[in-house]
């Protein structure tokens, strides 16, 4: 039985949470709310002693078919057959979480069913470790003679992970830090150490890890927590006694330092950059070995304050140091386990400057210790951290995980860090009676403290092709190494392996899976009711209240045709810098830090926005996003009009320092976030918007920010004056609509503002006449150094209005979860892919990601796109389900949906009748929308790869100049 341990009100969450212990060890935690949006979250801890990945493996595995449903994969029908508004796994440093949220009650309890099975009852049989793990195989399939190979989705995952800069240098910094601490380990798995991972260790730690002593479940939302606990009670009682105990937890004790370590790491050399742009350094401190909440949450508020913002001391110090292109992302403090870590490094540092970077960071450190933070500094840092707390946007359900996971894991208590506004208030007021708290925290967690790792890490050219021919030589030593018989087993494993990938789950299998059908979906979409506060003669002003924990949520558009074709161009500049200058009354860092203080938030994008209805044309927009305090909105808005109207660009070295920045950003992005860069270039040239997004944001752009990285001090006058001129016309700009989500209070305040005469008309956007791509049927590629890549193919598609629109919506679900991640995730071993139909843009994408053959993928995401398979009835309903799910719009999505709907001419009426169209959909719709489709437009599609240059000499495409 459950026994109730205590009951806890947070106020400012509107959350009642009630902890419970069951006799056989497993504890639960229920946060009662209003909230429609139910979560359960099954968490384990999972403390690594090596770097083998076995957490990460079996993850995914346990996902893979159980005792009760003997599906393939019950995550991905659950996908097609239910309303989840989150499925999902995690693994974490220290532990696993198993998450599922719906807002269908009877939904909820039957993903409740299956999850409870896939984690204490998988089927777990050797094919399902070696696909989602790794496997032996041979490149040519049953041929022993062909070489041999390893595949599997989390070692692809991984090699991808660890050929990004910043994870290489978070493994690298932790490894040689914290040997005694399980941190040194990469729970997701090291590649290199993946492929040891033998199959019944696998299964030994599943079986020692994963039982009801080892477990904690999360519960959340508005289902009464008598419903959730009788659930667990009943399943608990099914499963076989006696139960494995919990792992213990032993306590490290860590040994002293008396001398800090360096080293020097190479890593993988790009011949697109130069050596300079490639080296990084970073340092990293052990301040606490076994923390308390209380110091986890002074380290969190010492982060705001030195990293925050613009403005904050070390982040400014990283980016105006003229030797250094960049911060390293993930300097700061890490509070998310019981060992609290500092971090703070650079990228593109200058070699022979690196000392003279360390010693700026340690004056700077050594300045706030001396003066301590300023009354601006610490009300910033306490407003920013209070306001996460605070506010509920799409990463809430993911935050609220962590907040409880991070120190439950470890027998803590679990509503500590929930609670934190409480705590904060308390810190709060202990800092203004102790003001050298904080500092004392800096000078013996950093400044005294000897136990620190300072790294460089060094471009090799060699390193590519060495590692290569190290991986080739294992594999070729390791086959002379097997008799024949050894051999034939790989082969045996290999076709057995790809039979049950190429095996359809039989009906019986599917039936035992719980599962909506379309009767029990609403035909009625999620609706959002504003309020207009102007005449229709004025700009609009749209506002909606709703829940938002004292937050206002604002959204402006500016038409873009108040820019010349010319300006086009430098629109991402313009955005950029528009983001971090400083204005005629303050310098950039002075504007950050009051703006902080004020509690509030600026950014500023830009986008095309589709034409819907007949009688609106796409119309270009630079938008302005807004967040601010209910307390604080007159002033906030004050520092909005400042910005909108009083920007300047005379901070000539910031601008320097801000281009440097954005070009290193953009020349790591374009390695690890290949498949993005891909699908922007394979789109361009087919749609207007497409073609802009690869000139503001693709490879094109990317060019485009080296050039401008590398302008001279004598060229910036020129890049100046066209930004003045660009910044003038802003401040005469009318608004196309102002959209605010928050509490009506706020309402006065914007018709004070904004209530301004509309325009007459938005100019239909027009693409500039010089961006053209020649002919679409384009095949391209990128190289980059990773053994893992990514291919996109697009080609133009009917759009919102079209009567095709909703069979092809169901057309893209079929082909997306079904032959299109049969065959490159689980059969190829990619760990992304994925179908899309953008109705809005007129598109249509097949692609992959993390991908270790993409030139072979990229053949067969051509036949996918040439032929139309068959599917049953049962994968109908589920694509249609999958499509019609709806989570509850988060206050910022809701912002962006109004005014979505404001500028496309996009109606409830029309959302309402696609989704119907959609519940009525027939098989026979399906395939006459796809034929149509495929001679009607996919004859002209491009495609576009990045692989590793090996790969790309073997392939045909055409290599795009970086």
């Amino acid at each position: 039985m459950f026994k109730s341990i205590s009951t806890t009100t947070i106020a400012p969450l509107g959350i009642t949470a009630k902890r419970f212990r069951h006799s056989c060890g497993m504890e639960a935690v229920s946060l009662e709310c209003d909230d429609t949006e139910n979560l359960c979250a099954f968490g384990f801890t999972t403390i690594p002693t090596d770097s083998s990945g076995i957490q990460h493996v079996i993850e995914h595995c346990v996902c893979e078919g159980s005792l009760h449903f003997p599906v393939k994969s019950p995550f991905s029908e659950l996908e097609r057959t239910s309303m989840a508004t989150l499925l999902n796994a995690f693994t974490y440093n220290d532990h696993t979480v198993f998450p599922f949220a719906s807002v269908n009650p009877t939904d909820f309890f039957n993903i409740f069913e299956v999850y409870w099975d896939c984690v204490f009852q998988p089927t777990l049989t050797r094919e399902i470790f070696q696909q989602e793990g790794w496997h032996l195989a041979f490149k040519s399939p049953g041929r022993l003679n062909s070489k041999l190979i390893e595949n599997g989705i989390v070692l692809n995952e991984m090699n991808a992970a660890m050929s990004e800069l910043d994870t290489l240098i978070e493994n690298e910094l932790l490894s040689r830090l914290l040997p005694e601490f399980p941190l040194s380990q990469n729970s997701g798995g090291n590649p290199d150490q993946i492929v040891n991972l033998s199959y019944e260790d696998f299964l030994a730690y599943y079986r020692s890890h994963y039982t009801p002593a080892n477990t904690k479940i999360l519960l959340y939302g508005n289902i009464p927590t008598e419903k959730k606990l009788a659930f667990l009670e009943k399943h608990l009682a099914s499963l076989p006694r006696p139960f494995p105990k919990a792992p213990k937890q032993s306590r490290i004790h860590p040994t002293k330092w008396h001398a800090p370590k360096h080293g020097t790491v190479m890593v993988a050399s790009r011949p697109d950059l130069s050596p300079d742009e490639q080296v990084a350094w970073a340092c990293a401190w052990l301040v606490k070995a076994h923390s308390t909440p209380k110091e986890r949450l002074i380290a969190d508020l010492l982060d705001s304050i030195l990293f925050d913002n613009e403005g904050a001391p070390l982040k400014k110090t990283i980016l105006e140091f003229d030797n250094a292109n960049d911060i390293y992302s993930n300097s700061g403090f890490d509070t998310e386990t019981p060992q609290i870590v500092f971090s703070i490094g650079a990228t593109g540092v200058v070699p022979t400057y690196i000392l003279a970077l360390q010693q700026k960071i340690h004056d700077t450190l050594q300045t706030f210790v001396e003066n301590g933070p300023t009354p601006n500094q610490l009300n910033a840092a306490f407003k920013q951290l209070k306001i996460e707390k605070r506010e509920i946007d799409s990463a809430f359900l993911y935050n609220l995980i962590d907040d409880v996971f991070d120190g439950w894991i470890h027998d803590n208590d679990p509503l500590t860090m929930l609670d934190n506004i409480r705590m904060l208030d308390e810190l709060e007021a202990e800092v203004h009676a102790n003001p050298q708290l904080l500092t004392v925290f800096i000078r013996d967690g950093i400044l005294r403290n000897n136990r620190y790792v300072s790294l460089w890490f060094k471009p090799s050219t060699a390193l590519p092709a060495r590692k290569k021919q190290t991986k080739e030589q294992r594999l070729k030593t390791l086959k002379a190494s097997m008799s024949h018989d050894e051999l034939k087993a790989v082969a045996e494993q290999q076709k057995r392996l790809l039979l049950r990938q190429t095996t359809p789950d039989t009906p019986e299998a599917l039936a035992t899976l719980p599962h909506l059908a379309r009767k029990d979906i609403s035909p009625f979409p999620l609706p959002f009711n504003p309020d207009r506060l102007t005449t229709a003669s004025q700009v609009p002003i749209l506002s909606e209240d709703v829940q938002t924990n004292g937050l206002h949520y604002l959204k402006i558009a500016f038409p873009l045709d108040i820019f010349s074709e010319e300006d086009m161009g430098a629109l991402p500049l313009f955005v950029s810098m528009l983001n971090h200058l400083g204005t005629a009354k303050h310098d950039y860092a002075a504007f950050d830090d009051l703006l902080a203080a004020a509690g509030a938030y600026i950014e500023f994008d830009y986008s095309i926005e589709p034409s819907v209805s007949p009688a609106k044309s796409s119309v270009g927009i630079l938008s302005c996003r807004f967040s601010s305090l209910d307390e604080t909105l007159p002033i906030a808005l004050d520092f909005l009009h400042e910005r909108l109207t009083q920007t300047v660009f005379t901070e000539k070295k910031r601008i320097t320092e801000l281009l440097r920045q954005r070009y290193s950003k953009f020349s790591l992005a374009i390695q690890e976030d290949s498949h993005l860069f891909t699908r922007l270039r394979a789109g361009a040239g087919l749609t207007p918007s497409a073609t802009c997004l690869e000139h503001w944001q693709g490879l094109a752009h990317y060019r485009e920010c080296r050039q401008n990285a590398r302008t001279p001090v004598s060229g910036l006058p020129s890049m100046i004056e066209r930004l003045e001129r660009m910044m003038s016309k802003l401040v005469a700009a009318t608004p196309l609509a102002v959209v605010h989500v928050g509490p009506s209070t706020g309402r006065a305040q914007l018709l004070g503002r904004f209530q301004t005469p509309c325009l007459d008309h938005a100019t239909p956007f027009r693409l500039p006449t010089d961006w053209t791509f020649g002919d679409n049927g384009r095949r391209e590629a990128y190289p980059i150094t990773c053994d893992v890549g990514a291919t996109a193919l697009y080609h133009r598609a009917p759009g919102y209005s079209s009567s095709d629109c909703a069979a092809l919506c169901i057309y893209a679900e079929l082909l997306g979860s079904g032959p299109v991640w049969e065959q490159i995730r689980i059969q190829r071993g990619a760990y992304g892919a994925t179908c899309r139909y953008l109705p809005f843009e007129e598109l249509w994408y097949i692609g992959s990601a993390r991908d270790p053959s993409p030139t072979a993928t990229m053949d067969i995401i051509a036949s996918l796109d040439d032929s139309i398979p068959k599917w049953t009835e049962h994968e109908l309903e589920g694509a249609v389900i999958s499509q019609l799910k709806d989570s509850p719009p988060r206050p910022p999505r809701r912002c962006d949906s109004i005014m979505f709907a404001e500028l496309t001419g996009l109606t409830y009426e029309q959302r309402l009748h696609l989704r119907q169209q959609i519940l009525q959909l027939t098989m026979a719709d399906v395939r006459q929308a796809a034929e149509r489709l495929q001679d009607t437009f996919s004859k002209e599609r491009n495609i576009c790869i990045a692989a590793s240059r090996a790969m790309l000499r073997k392939s045909s495409l055409d290599l795009i100049p970086l």
